[in-house]
């Protein structure tokens, strides 16, 4: 097995062993004799099938190190194959008007629609609107926990994808570059008037997670006397579970943490420019072609707001950026 799906198994696990053991309302879909499932074995996933019941425990045949192997499993280790990209397990959903009934996991909660994948794999998109009422308070309760569960570290936070990496070293794309310089001249030692309204001040907070390391401190300015503050996580012991690198920003007027951004796992922030409101990240060593190099990713962030869209990527041709590639 990959080791995305397995990731993707632990996070799953991590969720629903820290957040919502205790729940009643996430019923768990029942499994058949015959049935194709993985199941977890000494800390990793197999693939396996479920060959019978013994009282509240389940046994799977699969293969363990070149060896058949028989087990029992209790259900919060076995998954449905449906399961492995889903938050939960598989439950019963119900329309409004009670017309229509479908068994399904949930796989993403999408502003006011969510996503289901079906024991045979097709995936549906589903107003909310359009679900019975105890399917709506199953969701808000699945998103209130989920939310607490990643501003507590116990989970990964859902973090956008990144771009395709351009390359530039045959010359500019259509992608918008800042190019730095041209025309413009500064006296040197010059205050930028986005750090005229600082005063001296200072304040602690705790990150999200103990395995954080700090990567910058970011002074932008403006009202709130804004600090962007940006970590990253060491995943080297969280056992394939990727928890994201995350940006605070810092109120040092108001001596609060106003809110966080969630980028990649594989990316750090290093630069904000508060007048185009564009933020860099790098991931070190990318391969590209039969070489690595490092990768830079502009991001769009407002102060203060915590969801940042990507703007482009670029990557260190030859150990040197291109001229007017970044701010």
């Amino acid at each position: 097995m990959n080791n995305w799906v397995a990731g993707r198994l632990k996070i799953v696990l991590v969720f629903l062993v820290c957040v919502i053991c205790n729940a009643t309302t996430w019923a768990q879909g029942k499994l058949e004799e015959g049935e194709e499932v993985k199941v977890l074995f000494l800390s990793s996933w197999y693939d396996g099938t479920i060959v019978g019941k013994d009282r509240r425990m389940w046994v799977v045949d699969f293969v363990f190190s070149n060896s058949n192997k028989r087990e029992a499993f209790e259900r919060a280790n076995i998954r449905k194959l449906c399961e492995v990209e889903a938050l939960d397990f598989v439950r019963g959903w119900e329309s409004a008007s009670g017309k229509f009934k479908v068994d399904a996991a949930l796989k993403a909660i999408n502003g006011e629609e969510v996503v289901l994948i079906k024991t045979d794999m097709d995936e549906v998109a589903v107003p909310l609107a359009s679900l019975s009422t105890a399917d709506v308070a199953y969701v808000n309760k699945f998103k209130k926990q989920n939310d607490t569960a990643v501003s507590q570290g116990q989970i990964p936070a859902k973090t956008p994808s990144l771009p395709e990496i351009e390359d530039f070293s045959a010359g500019f794309t259509t992608i918008p570059a800042i190019a730095v310089g041209s025309d413009e001249k500064r006296p040197l030692n010059r205050v930028p008037e986005y750090l005229m309204d600082f005063s001296q001040s200072g304040m602690g907070f705790v990150m999200t997670r103990k395995r954080q390391e700090l990567i910058a401190a970011i002074p932008v300015g403006g009202p709130e006397q804004l600090v962007l503050m940006t970590a990253r996580e060491d995943n080297f012991h969280n056992r394939d579970v990727k928890f994201q690198s995350q940006v605070y920003w810092v109120s040092l007027k108001t001596k609060k943490v106003l809110s966080t951004v969630h980028i990649t796992p594989e990316d750090f922030v290093v630069d904000y420019d508060p007048t185009h409101q564009l933020m860099l990240s790098v991931h070190r060593g990318e391969t590209f072609g039969d070489e690595k190099r490092d990768v830079f990713t502009l991001w769009n962030l407002k102060p203060g707001e915590s969801t940042a869209t990507r703007a482009s990527a670029l990557f260190r041709q030859n150990g040197v950026l291109g001229e007017g590639q970044i701010l």
